[in-house]
């Protein structure tokens, strides 16, 4: 009953942080989109069209973006706050300090 499904790897991230964030019983960050592959070790991967994707979230309001830490290295950005990470363990800094 419902759900959606992910196509792309770009989402594992994303899916991951949800999980998480359920059963920490911590919410994301309000205003924050997450993108990035996770491996089968918790590592998490780079994606293409990084700076695309973090236009986008711009453009419809998102200011803080999760997301492979190489990835955020070749970005710059002014309008998201860029918080780069290599492992998945690393979403429960995130989630407790709120980003």
């Amino acid at each position: 009953a419902g759900g959606m499904r992910v196509e792309e790897t770009a989402g594992d991230l994303a899916v991951a942080v949800a999980i998480l964030s359920s059963h920490l019983d911590r919410p994301l960050p309000s205003g924050m989109v997450v993108f990035g592959e996770v491996g089968l070790t918790g590592e998490v991967r780079g994606v293409g069209y990084g700076r695309e994707r973090v236009a986008e979230a711009a453009r419809l309001g998102f200011r803080r973006c999760l997301l492979p830490r190489n990835t955020a290295r070749g970005i710059g950005s002014r309008e998201v706050e860029l918080v780069g990470i290599r492992e998945v363990r690393e979403v429960i800094k995130v989630l407790e300090r709120g980003g």
